[in-house]
């Protein structure tokens, strides 16, 4: 994906489309401004739809040939990888034997928290339990990856936590 820049207000826009996230970047320090809030949300949607489809092309476009990747459960799905992820093919894999084991995988989107390089989506899975997927980006592509779950069970009312 190429990023496109444009000057508007002292500041260089980069955007690659519907695809990417908006991030901001001044024209006289060359300092990063946090990405666009509006751009975050329309970016959790499109990977919670991704998700939902079980398409994991269309979430992993998003994401460097490099990435590393940390959850929990990869180290339950992948033996031997202390629950790290090197590498998108590597991802794909983990994410394609996570979806077979969990053939109703769904994805509501809790909520979006942007950040200068960072984005949080907050989500409640299929089961009820609620996690925040934590995206570093370097330029238009998501080099680092966390999936967290919450460490404390809610009461009973609101779910699982995993």
């Amino acid at each position: 994906m190429q990023l496109t820049p444009s000057l508007a207000s002292g500041k260089i826009a980069y955007s690659a489309g519907t695809k990417a996230l908006a991030f901001a970047a001044s024209a006289t320090s060359g300092n990063t401004l946090p990405m666009d809030p509006h751009e975050a949300v329309a970016f959790a949607a499109r990977w919670a739809t991704a998700w939902n489809a079980h398409d994991i092309d269309s979430v992993l476009v998003h994401f460097s040939d490099d990435v590393v990747f940390t959850s929990p459960l990869a180290g339950q799905i992948v033996p031997g990888s202390g629950g790290v992820i090197h590498g998108k093919q590597a991802l794909r894999a983990y994410w394609a034997a996570g979806i077979e084991q969990q053939p109703d995988l769904r994805l509501e989107v809790l909520g979006a928290y942007a950040g200068v390089d960072a984005l949080v989506i907050h989500y409640r899975n299929q089961r009820g339990g609620f996690v925040n997927e934590v995206l570093l980006f370097e330029g238009d592509s998501v080099v680092a990856g966390h999936a967290t779950y919450l460490a404390v069970a809610p009461p009973a009312s609101q779910g699982e936590w995993l």
